[in-house]
């Protein structure tokens, strides 16, 4: 196999961030729903930071709003992904995410709350990040984080 580290494409470069990466644990509760969750801040600052030591950039692209009732629309938005001295160019990734007006929840918060829900599930996907429970256990009641 060829070591990623050395590899000067994109998907190598993704390969190494995937290997480094490990589970991330849970950080947050939701009181209303009693689960515990993977909270987006920590999702995002620990993928940054192995995007970042593999030369991966990660910017947004577009954001397109889709009507799709009187009180929701979905939330379609693009990633770019680039590698520093990439020989293979870019790539994108497309999201779609709900965002529901409901009360105390404005269509401004309920956009930018998709967004960034949007965001924190793409970078899971993309790095193939496990969730970080306990084999056997329920999902949402481990907080294991592998480093």
């Amino acid at each position: 196999m060829p070591n990623p580290k050395k590899d000067k494409t994109l998907a190598g470069a993704l390969l190494a961030a995937q290997a480094a990466i490990g589970a991330i644990g849970k950080d947050g509760h939701n009181d209303f729903s009693n689960y515990d969750y993977v909270t987006a801040e920590t999702m995002i600052a620990r993928s940054r930071a192995v995007l970042i030591d593999q030369g991966i950039v990660l910017t947004a692209g577009n954001v397109e709003l889709i009507p799709f009732s009187d009180d929701a629309l979905i939330v379609r938005q693009t990633m770019v992904i680039r590698f520093e001295g990439a020989l293979d160019g870019e790539t994108t990734i497309t999201r779609d995410w709900p965002a529901v007006v409901q009360k105390g929840r404005p269509l401004d918060k309920a956009v930018a709350g998709a967004l960034t829900a949007g965001l924190s599930y793409m970078l899971r996907d993309l790095l193939l990040i496990p969730r970080g429970d306990e084999p056997g256990a329920g999902l949402d009641h481990s907080r294991s984080d592998e480093q």
